[in-house]
């Protein structure tokens, strides 16, 4: 999925299970929704902020680059999509100044798709003061609501990573920061969560993955001699909150030491990009695939200790030959179509889109 400003979003599936499913012979990258231009009301000063991809339950959802603040839900396999727009406004919109919208989450105690942007408005129309907070947008609702409280962090800023995982909670992290914002759909709680302890400074070298439905942290030493990968568990302490606004605790446990060339060699004229180790999914129990964010792939098997480089695609570039992004996010496929996977009912306001890249 291109990253480019000045070009439409791409979506491309890719299937692969096993090993031999990547060898060169049969690899191929299908295209399944070429989507228009969506370029519709104002544009607000923050939009854009957040580019990035979340894949939830067979739907993926992005912010559109143009237009007033509208949001797109797909289903890759249906080829059908819906719009959302984030500006819309909640019970008390006159206190909101802007939002960032961050991604598609789904509450397993509703039942439903839900998406989460982070509000700043008035927290005292006396002193003028203001505050962060989540909002959630149920899809098929009309307007946003609260949902709890936030830490006065910056959210204005480029998310740098951003993951949902199948527990019901969306993982996002900013550059550089020590720590990971988390939001639980389950129980409408934001959290703060400290990554783990590191041999050596954070700086560029971290990357969110999910493998085995549980978020993953993988960390490139300082020397690139090697990677760690890492994984979360989430345990309920209480409800009550705490400093950082939670009631739950997360534990990281290393998963794998991984002794690696990639970031010092150049695989068939491709450059691995230094810090760059984003994990996708276990292939064959014993393969781990993981990305950098053009069109590069390793895949890493932890038994035996060997590395490949290949890539999926040539590298995409936009109308002035400029290199664009590519980012992947791990998809488990919906056959369902998407009025009756959002239980949309008949008469809704909420209309589905159908492309031709089925």
């Amino acid at each position: 999925n291109p990253l480019g400003s000045k070009s439409n979003r791409v979506l491309h599936l890719y299937e692969g299970r096993t090993a031999s499913d990547f060898e060169p012979r049969t690899r191929n990258l299908t295209t399944r929704i070429e989507f228009p231009d969506m370029a519709r009301g104002r544009r607000t000063f923050l939009q854009g902020v957040n580019p990035l991809v979340t894949s939830c339950k067979g739907l993926t959802c992005w912010a559109t680059r143009r237009g007033g603040g509208d949001v797109v839900i797909s289903n890759p396999i249906t080829g059908e999509y819906i719009l959302a727009n984030t500006n819309a406004r909640g019970r008390k919109s006159y206190r909101e100044v802007a939002s960032i919208f961050v991604g598609l989450g789904f509450s397993r105690r509703t039942n439903t798709f839900e998406l989460l942007k982070m509000t700043i408005g008035l927290a005292d129309q006396n002193d003028f003061s203001m505050t962060w907070y989540p909002e959630l947008l149920a899809l098929g609702a009309r307007s946003w609501r609260r949902a709890g409280v936030a830490p006065q962090l910056d959210f204005s800023r480029m998310i740098y990573d951003l993951m949902y995982v199948d527990d019901g909670t969306m993982y996002w992290r900013y550059k550089n920061e020590p720590s990971i914002c988390a939001f639980d759909f389950d129980l409408t709680l934001f959290r703060v969560v400290d990554l783990p302890e590191f041999e050596g400074p954070v700086l560029k070298t971290v990357s969110l993955g999910v493998l085995d439905d549980t978020l993953c942290v993988s960390f490139v030493s300082p020397d690139d001699s090697h990677v760690e990968l890492w994984s979360a568990s989430k345990t309920v302490v209480d409800h009550n909150g705490g400093a950082h606004g939670t009631g739950q605790t997360t534990n990281w446990k290393k998963l794998y030491h991984i002794e690696t060339l990639t970031t010092m060699l150049e695989n068939s004229g491709r450059v691995w990009s230094r810090g760059a180790y984003r994990p996708i999914m276990y292939v064959e129990n014993n393969k781990i695939l993981m990305h950098d964010w053009r069109t590069n792939f390793l895949m890493y098997d932890v038994v035996t200790g060997s590395e490949s480089v290949f890539p999926i695609t040539e590298d995409i570039r936009d109308e002035d030959g400029h290199r664009m992004a590519v980012q992947v996010v791990s998809h488990v496929p919906n056959i369902i179509s998407m009025r009756e996977t959002l239980n949309i009912q008949q008469g809704s306001y909420v209309r589905v889109y159908c492309t031709d890249s089925r």
